[in-house]
């Protein structure tokens, strides 16, 4: 995956007060063959940014990756609580 931000389209999700409804998802930095942190930054209706987590996806999460960017992407989505829709 490359590190460019990709946005996606969620089912909403609610951060008091905020409804978010899309979010950006990039690669922080990789250590290639042990880890990935992903950034998830949280859009609400106007895509203004609201929030912004990170996710580390090491081990055997991380081995399984393999060239499946769509896993890596659907990984942190999950480990957060959101789903694309």
């Amino acid at each position: 995956m490359s590190k460019e931000e990709n946005t996606f389209t969620i089912s909403p999700y609610t951060m008091t007060p905020t409804v978010v409804t899309n979010v950006t998802v990039a690669v922080i930095s990789l250590d290639l063959g042990k880890s990935v942190t992903m950034g998830v930054t949280y859009l609400d209706n106007n895509n203004r940014a609201v929030d912004r987590k990170h996710v580390l996806i090491e081990g055997e999460d991380y081995d399984v990756w393999g060239l499946d960017d769509q896993y890596i992407i659907n990984f942190a989505l999950q480990k957060l609580g959101l789903a694309k829709v």
